[in-house]
């Protein structure tokens, strides 16, 4: 069986731009989107694996080198982002059992 290869961390950051409902990362909301993908990450966990197999943030310095890069998703605001996110990892909290 082949082994397949992991995502690099621009490929993440792309397949996070729907969940963070961002459209693109421009010079004006970078600052933005990384408070996006922090809150994310603080809530539900990261979405990376480093070499050792523990869970580690997306690197600011990689979020901000990719200013104009540019996805289909269509733009959400801040105060909806938050309230969704929250509301999700809520509703995910309440349904899991007592350990």
């Amino acid at each position: 069986m082949e082994k397949m290869e992991q995502p690099t961390v621009v490929d993440t950051i792309i397949r996070v731009m729907p969940i963070i409902g961002v459209g693109g990362i421009t010079a004006k909301n970078v600052a933005d989107v990384v408070a996006r993908i922090r809150y994310f990450e603080a809530l539900r966990g990261c979405v990376l694996i480093g070499f050792k197999g523990k869970d580690m943030p997306i690197p600011e310095t990689i979020i901000r080198s990719l200013v104009g890069l540019t996805t289909n998703v269509t733009p959400e605001t801040t105060g909806s982002y938050y309230k969704r996110i929250a509301a999700n990892w809520f509703r995910d909290a309440v349904r899991k059992p007592a350990a």
